[in-house]
């Protein structure tokens, strides 16, 4: 179901479907509240995050940009 949802996303719709499949395998889903943190400024850039619903805001020093 992962790789689906990535192939209907403008950043992923010329992947190939194979491609897709490896990187859904890693694939996890997160259901984040207002206020939740999803990274911070300084992590590791370990994660892709694709926004299924909602917005996210960005902020730096907890002021929105």
């Amino acid at each position: 179901k992962h790789d689906e949802i990535l192939a209907q996303t403008s950043f992923f719709a010329a992947t190939p479907s194979a491609v897709l499949q490896t990187i859904a395998t890693s694939a996890t889903t997160q259901q984040l509240q207002r206020g939740d943190v999803l990274f911070n400024e300084g992590d590791s850039p370990d994660a892709l995050f694709v926004v299924l619903s909602g917005r996210i805001a960005i902020a730096v020093d907890n002021k929105p940009l």
